[in-house]
């Protein structure tokens, strides 16, 4: 009884937040990325957005297009997925990698 009630606050933090699920695809913003796609956040003018984004040719996580092989995957990721970006950037979480491509700001100052 006592393992039980240890890993019901586990069980329910991990029903609450959907856990890693194969087959369920990854949660990004209001939608949830296909297969083939991951979660990219990108930076525009102060505001952020989620979008599903697709994965480069030949990489088969965002965690490989990260932080894998180049050789397997793509050699430099952030020119396929985001070329225009001011910033790119992979934070690796436990088992989940956010990806980020910060566009700036569209107002020049002098």
């Amino acid at each position: 009884m006592r393992t039980l009630c240890l890993a019901f606050p586990f069980l329910l933090v991990l029903g609450a937040c959907g856990g890693d699920k194969e087959g369920d695809g990854v949660a990004c913003g209001d939608a949830t990325c296909a297969e083939g796609e991951f979660c990219l956040t990108e930076y525009v003018d102060g505001a952020e957005a989620q979008v599903c984004a697709g994965l480069p040719e030949g990489c088969e996580s965002a965690d490989q297009m990260c932080f894998g092989d180049p050789e397997e995957c793509v050699e430099d990721w952030s020119a396929e997925v985001c070329p225009d970006a001011f910033g790119t950037g992979c934070i690796g979480i436990g088992s989940s990698v956010e990806v980020t491509c910060d566009y700036g700001s569209s107002t020049t100052s002098y």
